[in-house]
């Protein structure tokens, strides 16, 4: 078996770009897995989700039906995440641009 995420060994040809903006795991070796070796998540990742919820998106959904096709987008992305709440969380934060902040 080959163990990837390595600091030694030989280069793990699909880590090129890792390897390229100086990340250190980036090799292979052959050997035995060690259990769950890489598979643990310590902490979930976390991703947030920034909507247009001005009014033109509302004004608008009549010509280009943009309104329709973020709403039909965050449901792909919840759907996807679904089953995957120990590894990812996330938020969906809708903004207007009313607000300065």
């Amino acid at each position: 078996v080959w163990l990837k995420n390595q600091t030694d060994g030989e280069f793990d040809d699909t880590k090129l770009v890792e390897g390229l903006v100086g990340e250190r795991s980036v090799y292979k070796r052959r050997g035995r897995p060690d259990g769950d070796q890489g598979l643990k998540i310590d902490q979930p990742k976390h991703l947030t989700l920034l909507v247009d919820v001005s009014g033109s998106m509302y004004r608008f959904n009549g010509l280009d039906q943009r309104l329709q096709r973020q709403l039909e987008v965050l449901v792909m992305v919840m759907e996807g995440l679904q089953g995957a709440e120990k590894r990812v969380r996330y938020d969906i934060i809708g903004h207007s641009g009313e607000d300065p902040h």
